[in-house]
């Protein structure tokens, strides 16, 4: 098991480790669609759409994609995702909200359907 050397370190070391596990359950959320896709999903474009979701997820900076990553892949509360980034709550709520509007941007999707489901 790999040791942070230096405790002036141990912050970052880690957050890299937990950005490194938000990397790795993304790639396993990505295989899971493509191999197997939810019988749920329609067999239109929706199975498209989830994989651009996740790509454009991929796509954003490690900040932003790791609150969206904790808040919505690991359903984890606002609250503890503070706790975990040692940050506060109002600043996690502002990283959603700027990838919420990245990925809305990226993704194409109207404004009128992106005030649907917002947190704020």
């Amino acid at each position: 098991m790999r040791t942070v050397r230096e405790p002036a370190y141990f912050k970052s070391w880690l957050l890299r480790i937990l950005i490194n596990e938000c990397n790795q359950i993304l790639r396993r959320q990505k295989r899971m669609v493509l191999s197997e896709p939810d019988p749920a999903l329609s067999a239109s474009s929706s199975e498209y759409d989830m994989v651009d979701v996740k790509e454009a997820v991929d796509r954003l900076e490690d900040t932003l994609r790791m609150v969206v990553t904790l808040y919505y892949f690991e359903d984890l509360p606002l609250r503890q995702i503070a706790e975990l980034l040692e940050t506060t709550e109002g600043t996690v709520k502002s990283r959603l909200h700027r990838a919420r509007l990245t990925l809305a941007e990226w993704l194409c999707i109207p404004a009128v359907e992106r005030k649907v489901g917002y947190e704020g």
